[in-house]
């Protein structure tokens, strides 16, 4: 008899301790739960300027000419196309290459369209804005997004072609210091789908460029 007293005492004990570990587990729960609210996105004062007049749905790229057998090791090629790489050389004028030495421009995937727009005069404004750590990139009707796969700067008397088809040029601090003088021109390049609505530009979730054109061969 007095063995079931004490059987009984030492059940209830350890169901008002579970109960009150219980209580206790589900309260720690909720707090570990619990989060700090998220901030609010920051908001940008920019204006954004139409870029259909700075594109350009082209593969060809303007200067210097160039043939292939006087590329650096650096910079890849197929076809005559550049693929690949990186180069930097004099942009002056002087004899044509050989048809089939030529460089024709910039090598283009199937499935895909070449697009150029020229930044260089909103490159100061955008880095006085966003700084250089925001994603830039082209989209399109659909809402898909293309970040640049290369550039094509001008300083001066001398040009530089940075192509990484594989990583990309994603953020403004991957791409070469924007310029800083009339004289000196940026040109990002994307390779959006084929047919594609281009409709704008954005710099982080900032639309900078407003577009309203087609990743289309030239008719």
């Amino acid at each position: 008899m007095h063995q079931h007293k004490i059987l009984i005492g030492i059940s209830l004990a350890t169901l008002l301790c579970c109960i009150g570990c219980g209580g206790s587990t589900k309260e720690n729960t909720a707090a570990s739960s619990a989060q700090e609210p998220e901030a609010a996105p920051q908001v940008y004062d920019f204006t954004p300027v139409d870029i259909n007049p700075l594109s350009d749905v082209s593969s060809t790229f303007l200067t210097p000419r160039m043939s292939t057998n006087m590329l650096p090791g650096t910079m890849g090629h197929l076809d005559n196309y550049l693929t690949d790489g990186k180069l930097r050389m004099v942009a002056r004028g002087g004899r044509r290459p050989s048809k089939s030495l030529r460089v024709k421009g910039y090598y283009q995937d199937q499935g895909t369209m070449i697009v150029q727009v020229d930044v260089s005069q909103l490159a100061l404004a955008i880095e006085d804005t966003f700084g250089r750590d925001q994603k830039i990139a082209l989209r399109d009707a659909e809402g898909w997004s293309y970040s640049p796969f290369g550039y094509w700067l001008r300083e001066g008397v001398e040009v530089e072609i940075g192509l990484d088809r594989r990583n990309y040029f994603r953020t403004l601090r991957e791409l070469p210091p924007l310029p800083s003088s009339g004289e000196n021109q940026l040109i990002l390049l994307f390779r959006p789908t084929i047919d594609a609505h281009i409709t704008g530009m954005t710099v982080g979730d900032t639309v900078v460029g407003t577009a309203n054109y087609w990743a289309s061969e030239r008719k």
